[in-house]
């Protein structure tokens, strides 16, 4: 199961939510360095850990500080958050979050992810070479 970690924080999501990953071959002479940019947007739930998170940005009445995290309090929509997707050990990509929406009615938050070039391929090699030694 893939999941989802912004600012190293573990996120609630539905089991609907899927991440697919599209491969762009840069080299092709060494077809183990696959380069992948990669977006996407979702919609997480609102549920206790998401809502501490976002420091519960959909109350009016928040508390908000300003600081070098971007979690709880401190949260700022307009600010990029790290992000990164693992499956078990292996960090399939990682890069940056920012929030576009937050919809009460339906109770989720939109997340824009923006992944940093990764070379996924080599990775679940590597995984794969230690997980049969």
């Amino acid at each position: 199961m893939i999941q989802l970690y912004i600012e190293n924080n573990l996120v609630d999501k539905t089991e609907n939510v899927d991440f697919p990953i599209n491969y762009t071959y840069e080299n092709l002479n060494s077809p183990t360095d696959i380069v992948v940019t990669w977006s996407k947007s979702i919609k997480i739930p609102f549920s206790e850990k998401n809502d501490a998170l976002f420091g519960r940005i959909f109350l009016p009445e928040r508390l908000t500080a300003e600081g070098d995290s971007n979690i709880g309090i401190y949260f700022n929509p307009h600010k990029k958050a790290s992000f990164r997707l693992m499956d078990g050990e292996i960090l399939l990509i990682s890069g940056y979050a920012k929030m576009s929406e937050i919809n009460s009615t339906a109770k989720t938050y939109t997340i824009n992810l923006t992944g940093e070039s990764a070379n996924i391929l080599t990775e679940l090699l590597k995984y794969n070479y230690k997980s049969s030694n």
